[in-house]
């Protein structure tokens, strides 16, 4: 089990190109499209790292009264508490500049039925789905 105080926080950084790509190449559909919105916006993006191990990426939009946010852990890393502690700093941060309601989005359906359970753990209830 991570100690999850041991997470640092950064800024996106150029240098850690090489470790977002591969840390996102454990899921081609989600990487694909985080990598797309990286290389447009990479001022919207927070890295977590264990030591000197890059563990998870989150996109966090612009502070605004609805804002959004996705979080991907690493597969080796996930079930230890990184992906909530993510979440609950990039909700604080997005609090801070004045969100007032923050969404996500996850996979659902049975092939997926872990991204569901961490949403809902979570708090985040189905606001809409489609296909």
């Amino acid at each position: 089990m991570t100690n999850i105080s041991h997470i640092r926080y950064e800024p996106y950084s150029e240098q850690d190109f090489n470790a977002v790509k591969e840390l996102l190449s454990c899921d081609d559909d989600a990487g694909e499209n985080i990598l797309r919105v990286l290389a447009e916006e990479p001022e919207l993006f927070i890295t977590a790292f264990i030591e000197d191990k890059l563990v998870a990426l989150a996109q966090v939009n612009e502070p605004v009264v609805q804002s959004y946010l996705t979080v991907f852990v690493a597969p080796r890393f996930r079930r230890q508490g990184i992906g909530s502690a993510m979440v609950r700093y990039a909700e604080n941060k997005l609090r801070a500049g004045g969100t007032q309601k923050v969404r996500s989005s996850f996979r659902s359906g049975s092939d997926h039925p872990s991204s569901v359970a961490f949403a809902r753990k979570l708090g985040y209830d189905t606001y809409f789905s489609s296909a």
